[in-house]
């Protein structure tokens, strides 16, 4: 007896209904997320997340110091200025080492890197 497809991203089992149309087996099995990932080839989002963050740091790090962007981005809150209540006290600059953090590098490490990049 010939195996019901399987959809390649949920795990559903089709069968092939009497009119020609496909419809959900009665029974099914659901694939875990690792299983999806696996099947499509897809890396854990965390690391897609952690090389976006570190591709922009690197371009800030780049630029040169008077520039508005890296100020804005690496300058610290002002001394007078408080988070509304209920926010976690995370900045950009403590996302982007605690990614880091995976490679073992520190900040300063990181903008020597960037910095000396090869052309």
């Amino acid at each position: 007896m010939k195996k019901a497809p399987v959809c390649r991203t949920c795990g559903y089992h089709y069968k092939q209904s009497t009119d020609n149309t496909t419809s959900k087996a009665e029974e099914f099995t659901v694939a875990s997320h690792e299983e999806v990932r696996r099947i499509t080839k897809q890396p854990n989002l965390t690391v897609i997340l952690q090389s976006r963050h570190l591709s922009l740091y690197r371009h800030v790090a780049r630029m040169d110091d008077d520039t508005d962007a890296k100020m804005i981005l690496t300058a610290p809150p002002p001394e007078n200025w408080k988070r509304p209540p209920g926010r976690p006290r995370i900045r950009w600059l403590n996302t982007i080492q605690r990614d880091l953090r995976a490679y073992n590098l520190t900040l300063n490490e990181a903008v020597d890197l960037a910095q000396n990049r090869p052309l």
